[in-house]
């Protein structure tokens, strides 16, 4: 039973995982080198980011597992929210779960 429920517990983390995946190739997909924020395409596409930003697999405060598997789709999606505006990449720079020469790079 406990076995069972550890099992249901890790396919349902798998689903979401590859459903945060999906979303991600979304936010990527939508990107055209200049998502302007102030345009209604910019605007929605930028909310977009930030909300899957928000997703608690995407998070920093979940569990190491988590943590490590969603640090690079973080990345990338605070990269793309940079490079369309005005913006630093501090929180990208200061994430110690994406490895020091990737950080670097």
């Amino acid at each position: 039973s406990q076995k069972k429920s550890k099992d249901v517990a890790v396919l349902a983390s798998n689903t979401r995982y590859a459903e945060t995946l999906e979303l991600v190739a979304m936010c990527i997909a939508g990107y055209n080198g200049s998502n302007n924020p102030n345009s209604q395409a910019g605007a929605v596409w930028k909310r977009a980011c930030e909300s899957l930003l928000k997703r608690s697999d995407m998070r920093l405060d979940e569990s190491a597992r988590f943590k490590n598997r969603g640090a690079y789709l973080r990345a990338v999606c605070a990269f793309l929210i940079r490079a369309s505006g005005k913006g630093d990449l501090k929180d990208t720079l200061d994430d110690e779960c994406l490895s020091l020469s990737d950080r670097c790079a």
